[in-house]
């Protein structure tokens, strides 16, 4: 299945651009799978190891320097190139928004399958999802591009709830069910890439729905894809190659998979809401992130 992972993913994708209007309606499952994604992608994960990853002085070490690249250098860097080659305010708002967006929910899955450490990318998803709501929005007003107003409390409750509440769910099914946490593993490629599947017709479909088709003609379109591919290929392989020179190999593979593979469903879902425009950058960074997933998962074949 690792071989096809991102076969759904591309199919869902060119299905939300052929029927947008199908997917707009789906809107609103958007929440509903980003929680099963990361129900699914902890249940298998030992609890009491990550207990103890997460008492460990050197892990938060790792963690924070990772909060730090994923909100304030990356963001500041990624915006400033958008700013200078984007003629569209709302769509480098929307590349503003994404390149704030937590760890995405899968990253435990990949941190596995690629030697790193799937706890401690789990780490990075819950606590980078926690700060999200109180980092993005000082951040957003720093660049003087928002258009609108982002509700804190909207966001805390939003990503508590994706992140708390599907953690906990999953601690009980693996305490009441230790044998179904771990069978979930083998089908947990799959799964993921069915949801992510899901997600692309829905995220993609209604993104698009919402932009009017002449400005996808536009030499925006063409930067932003650049932008996306830098933040995903090109900030992978700059953090690992410079985190190995100070990290063990494994640390430095979930260090730069943390900070290059982004959650841009939560930044697609939260735009939808509240400026529908701006949220095609994200649901650019999610195109771009099934060629990203493909070639994670092969390239980690290859060194096998």
């Amino acid at each position: 299945m690792l071989k096809f992972f991102s076969a759904p993913l591309f199919a869902g994708a060119i299905l939300g651009v052929l029927f947008p209007y199908q997917s707009l309606t789906l809107t609103w499952t958007s929440s509903l799978l980003l929680f099963l994604l990361l129900f699914l992608n902890t249940l298998a994960i030992d609890k009491r190891k990550f207990v103890r990853l997460s008492l460990r002085r050197s892990a938060w070490v790792q963690c924070l320097l990772a909060q730090f690249l994923i909100f304030v250098f990356f963001p500041v860097m990624i915006t400033a190139g958008a700013l200078q080659f984007l003629r569209d305010q709302d769509f480098a708002f929307g590349v503003a928004v994404a390149t704030l967006a937590p760890c995405a929910l899968v990253n435990p899955f990949f941190a596995q399958v690629r030697g790193g450490h799937s706890g401690l990318a789990l780490l990075n998803v819950v606590v980078s999802t926690l700060l999200g709501p109180f980092v993005t929005v000082p951040m957003l007003a720093l660049t003087a591009l928002s258009p609108v107003f982002i509700d804190t409390k909207f966001l805390l409750l939003y990503l508590l709830l994706l992140t708390a509440l599907p953690l906990a769910v999953s601690a009980g099914v693996s305490a009441l069910a230790p044998r179904l946490a771990k069978a979930s593993v083998k089908g947990l490629p799959v799964a993921n890439s069915l949801v992510l599947a899901s997600l692309m017709f829905i995220l993609v479909g209604s993104s698009l729905n919402r932009v009017p088709f002449r400005m996808l003609l536009s030499t925006d379109l063409f930067i932003l894809v650049v932008i996306f591919l830098v933040l995903d290929f090109g900030v992978f392989g700059v953090v690992r190659w410079t985190a190995r020179a100070f990290f063990n190999r494994p640390d430095a593979e979930t260090l730069a998979l943390s900070v290059a593979s982004r959650n841009f469903a939560v930044t697609a879902t939260i735009m939808l809401i509240f400026h529908p425009k701006a949220a095609l950058p994200s649901a650019i960074g999610l195109l771009i992130h099934t060629l990203f997933f493909q070639w994670l998962l092969s390239s980690a074949r290859r060194k096998a």
